[in-house]
């Protein structure tokens, strides 16, 4: 008996310490501004991405937005808004976004970087950065035999190691 009592006492420290941590980060990235649970989460926010208030009435009809909020809560990372805008910007530019991004300045690059929020001289700090590291990944053999989904796929992936590593954009991907 007194295994089980230890056994179901260390699973609930273990859930509320992993709950912690996962509140604790998506309250930063509320802060930030970075997700709204009723438009850019759950249900709603997978079915109408580019519709809020479609979005939210989604949510509160199916489930008075419980699956929005503890997927806010628990799986950030499944939330749409800017990293799907992003994600938008490249796929449907990434001819010209490649283009920009080795002059360092253009159209779409400047699109890119509103985006995520990189404004001023964090932008220029911002293309700089991406703009070694992409070339890193077109330098690789295999670039040219690549599809634009996965040329795209890598340019995200490009990005969001950038804005990680950068702390001058708000929206981290």
């Amino acid at each position: 008996m007194k295994k089980v009592i230890f056994t179901v006492a260390m699973l609930v420290a273990s859930t509320l310490a992993i709950s912690t941590g996962a509140i604790a980060q998506t309250a930063s990235e509320m802060k930030r501004g970075n997700i709204n649970p009723f438009t850019q989460c759950g249900i709603g926010g997978a079915v109408f991405p580019n519709v809020p208030v479609a979005a939210a009435i989604s949510n509160v009809i199916w489930d008075i937005g419980t699956t929005a909020s503890s997927s806010m809560v628990f799986s950030p990372q499944t939330c749409y808004g800017r990293r799907l805008e992003a994600a938008v910007i490249i796929n449907k530019t990434l001819p010209e976004l490649e283009k920009d991004i080795a002059m360092g300045e253009g159209e779409y690059l400047t699109a890119l970087t509103s985006t995520i929020n990189c404004d001023g001289m964090t932008s220029y700090k911002f293309n700089a950065n991406l703009r070694e590291a992409y070339s890193d990944v077109t330098l690789d053999v295999t670039y040219d035999s690549k599809s634009h989904v996965q040329r795209a796929s890598d340019m995200y992936d490009t990005v969001r190691l950038v804005t990680s590593e950068f702390e001058g954009c708000s929206t981290i991907l």
